[in-house]
């Protein structure tokens, strides 16, 4: 069976058994298709999201859906090792890692591939919630209709995510992965999805969809997807899209001031340009992030048109949302 074809069985599988369910009360994905590149799935213990660049020269979905298909598989060994030993943080690390291997050997004479990539581990007998993350791809803990918990984003610059690569000047090594590590509580909320749900929904609106159906994890998980795919026919807001744009186009100012190889008028040109953006509202967004590498992509021009977007960003869009037991 390929990567795909186990992905969907196992999915299915779990959702048709409550008895299997393990870490959650109740769980479910949602999806929409725009690149088809995301994949996403989930195990009793455990969630996976991967976001295939759609930038590079092939469609990485492949590797997405295999890094996800091997996920699973590697985070379902480690559940069962769990039945007799206590899980350590090193042991969920080394089966991503190994999960990661597979998936690069598959598609490695494939041409070049790209994707961001998450995966969450529930460890029942300590109650904490393990995240393991590469990209811009999110997990939140949500608890009492507040976020309790927002994972890092991993990113060289604005809407450049750290990514498992094929090309191996690219990949993000798995050693250099900051593992995060935070306690949960029967009933919180957890969710993995990929950047097309918090670049185009504040946190709010995530918070409003969970409001609506409270104790169904496929209900949240749909009802997320739909909010997404509201915004790009319409919205009275600029999306958090245009918001970390502008967050970046004060870094860029910054980054500007210190090169000589830009002139004081260029510099000064950009600066008068920032402050006419539009005022952004205060609404909180998702936007934990660490930037490992200072690796411009984006033009300064860019960032500014990024900053003025008010439709959504038409993107894939993939949640799994679990409540916890």
């Amino acid at each position: 069976m390929d990567g795909y074809k186990y992905l969907i069985a196992k999915v299915k599988a779990s959702r048709g058994n409550q008895s299997r369910l393990g870490s959650f009360a109740s769980i479910g994905c949602a999806t929409y298709d725009f690149h088809g590149d995301d994949a996403v799935g989930y195990g009793p213990n455990y969630m996976v999201v991967a976001d295939g660049v759609s930038g590079t020269q092939k469609a990485s979905g492949v590797l997405a859906r295999l890094l996800v298909a091997e996920s699973l598989n590697a985070l379902e060994k480690l559940r069962k090792r769990a039945v007799d030993e206590p899980i350590k943080l090193v042991d969920f690390r080394n089966q991503m890692t190994l999960a990661i291997q597979e998936a690069r050997h598959m598609t490695q004479r494939k041409g070049r591939f790209d994707s961001a990539l998450t995966a969450v581990y529930l460890d029942t007998s300590t109650h904490q919630l393990f995240v393991f993350n590469i990209g811009d791809c999110k997990c939140v803990l949500i608890r009492n209709g507040a976020v309790v918990f927002e994972s890092d984003a991993i990113i060289y610059d604005f809407n450049v995510p750290a990514v498992v690569s094929t090309n191996n000047e690219i990949h993000y090594p798995s050693e250099c992965v900051e593992l995060q590590v935070v306690p949960y509580q029967t009933g919180d909320i957890c969710m993995v999805f990929s950047d097309g749900v918090h670049d185009n929904l504040y946190v709010d609106q995530i918070l409003r969809a969970i409001a609506q159906h409270p104790t169904h994890g496929t209900d949240i998980a749909r009802a997320t997807v739909r909010a997404c795919r509201a915004t790009f026919v319409s919205s009275h807001d600029y999306i958090p899209f245009a918001v970390a744009a502008a967050g970046f186009c004060a870094t860029a100012m910054e980054e500007m001031k210190a090169n000589e190889n830009i002139t004081p008028e260029d510099f000064h040109a950009f600066q008068e340009k920032c402050s006419a953006l539009p005022k952004f509202s205060h609404r909180p967004i998702f936007g934990k992030e660490k930037r490992v590498k200072n690796l411009a992509f984006y033009s300064a021009s860019n960032l500014l048109t990024f900053a003025g977007k008010k439709l959504g960003k038409k993107d894939d869009v993939s949640v799994c949302c679990g409540i916890l037991a």
